[in-house]
Order: structure tokens, then C-alpha cells, then sequence
């Protein structure tokens, strides 16, 4: 387990590496010490996108890093579907898009291409959020430094009414029936302001429940939100 409580009183100096950069490097060693040279103490590793996970190439990295004094805390990109990562061989998962309340889908499409390169799911569905689950125990049990959970939000105010959502609002008596577009990204909205605080809550307990998981296996690792 490595050094418990390690970030009480730590003052980071970390160097961010984007997937592209991990999976291209070489010799873990060099890179190690390129951050060691830059006067850095740690990196932020973002190699977690969609539902990879490089596994023996993180494995590999911490035990490198952790011997020349560094610190590997990798982020993960939570409800924000990565299509561009396909071009270097990351499959894209097919979890259920953020909807509007008219049924708009929540993506991004390059104005260049016209092609879709990303897209927010949906946070309440239970798919994505148990292999959210599942990918912060993996990193725990690969003995990363720490986690921090990248785009663990909805996608903006309008999003999401899908089909799941609607029912479980209604359980939670919250009913959409008669909400306009308009309605949905109007703060003043009476029934938007109760959705508000019940997307909140959906919110706060998947990160609730990452915390708990991770914890059972490391409770040395600490976690950060980076919405």
C-alpha cells in the first residue's frame, strides 16, 4: 500500500500526460525522469477514457515512477464518451446518451468532419455508473496514488430527460409532464429547481459509492472531482 494519508501536507508539482503521450511512451525510466528535471513530484496520468484502462502499461508505470519518488494519480473521464480515441484503437462503449426533453441528444460534432467525436451519457442509468464502479477499483487494486474523476457532472441544465430518467423522477415525485425546452434551463422554474437538487443527489452518490469501493481496497488512496 503505498505511504498512507501521503498528500496530507503534500504540495503537487505534477506533470499531465494525455493518453496519446502514455501509450506512446517507450521507456518509462526517461520519462520519469524528464518530470524529475521539470522540478516535478508527480503526474497526472489521464489514460482512463471511456472503459480502458492500459493495465500492464500502468502497472508497469507506477512501479517506475514510485522508485524514483514520484507519484501517479490518474484521472478518469466519468460520463463524457470519447468517439475521437477510436483513431488509436480505444473502443467507443455504446451507453445510453443524455436526451432533452425533446429527445435532442447530448454530443459533440466537429463543425471540420461532421462526424460525432464525443458524448455525455447518462450519469442515473445503471450501466455506466456500475463500470465506473468497477474501473476505480481496478486503479486501487493497481496501486495508483490517486484517482481523480474527470466530467463527473450532466452534460448542461437541459440534459438528462431520457425514458429512464422520467421514471425515476416520477418514483421520486418529480413529473416532467408539460416541461418545455425553455422550462428545462430555467433556473426560476419551479420544477427545474426540484430536478436541480435531485440530479444533485444522483451525483453525489455515485461519487459516495466510488469513494466507499475504492476504500475497501486502499483506504490510503485519496480521490478529487474535476467536473
Amino acid at each position: 500500500m503505498p505511504g498512507f494519508n501521503w498528500w496530507e501536507g503534500f504540495q503537487a508539482r505534477f506533470g499531465v500526460m494525455h493518453i496519446q503521450d502514455f501509450l506512446s511512451l517507450e521507456d518509462f525510466n526517461q520519462a520519469a525522469n524528464a518530470m524529475k528535471n521539470a522540478h516535478c513530484n508527480g503526474v497526472l496520468n489521464a489514460c482512463v477514457v471511456n472503459d480502458f484502462i492500459p493495465q500492464d502499461r500502468l502497472s508497469e508505470s507506477i512501479r517506475v515512477f514510485e522508485k524514483n519518488g514520484l507519484k501517479m494519480v490518474v484521472m478518469v473521464v466519468s460520463f463524457e464518451g470519447e468517439k475521437s480515441v477510436e483513431k488509436i484503437g480505444i473502443p467507443f462503449p455504446e451507453y445510453h446518451v443524455e436526451e432533452n426533453i425533446e429527445g435532442g441528444r447530448s454530443e459533440w460534432v466537429n463543425p471540420l468532419t461532421g462526424e460525432v467525436e464525443s458524448v455525455m451519457w447518462c450519469p442515473v442509468r445503471p450501466e455506466r455508473r456500475g463500470k465506473l464502479v468497477e474501473i476505480c477499483r481496478k486503479l486501487a487494486e493497481l496501486g495508483v496514488h490517486g484517482i481523480m474523476l474527470d466530467y463527473i457532472r450532466y452534460g448542461g441544465p437541459g440534459y438528462c430527460y431520457c425514458e429512464y430518467c422520467r421514471k425515476e423522477m416520477l418514483r421520486d415525485g418529480i413529473s416532467v409532464e408539460g416541461l418545455s425546452l425553455r422550462d428545462t434551463v430555467n433556473p426560476k422554474n419551479p420544477v427545474r429547481q426540484m430536478i436541480t437538487f435531485w440530479r444533485a443527489e444522483r451525483i453525489t452518490s455515485i461519487v459516495r459509492e466510488v469513494r466507499d469501493e475504492v476504500k475497501k481496497i486502499n483506504p490510503g488512496v485519496p480521490w478529487r472531482l474535476h467536473c
